[in-house]
């Protein structure tokens, strides 16, 4: 939980640097693509309140995690299809 709370608060900073330059959401976004498997077992309530977020906020984190599942199936699927037919 002590690596978690380290990445939260790097993704807080990050968060308050993109503010200014209006780059909030697409930081928050690619922030929990990137750390989408350490995240992943916060609720998005949880999530919210320990960076200090709008609860709105829930549900950019709940789409980003499905995203990361997604992109991680797509390659695990892309690498057995290629597997498969000889690539």
């Amino acid at each position: 939980m002590q690596k978690t709370m380290q990445l939260l608060d790097n993704i807080r900073t990050a968060l308050y640097r993109a503010e200014k330059e209006k780059k909030k959401a697409a930081i928050l976004h690619s922030l929990v693509l990137i750390h989408a498997i350490e995240l992943k077992n916060l609720e998005p309530l949880e999530f919210c309140i320990l960076l200090g977020i709008h609860e709105s906020y829930k549900r950019e984190f709940l789409k980003m995690l499905a995203v990361s599942r997604v992109l991680r199936n797509s390659v695990t699927l892309s690498e057995r299809t290629n597997i498969m037919i000889g690539q």
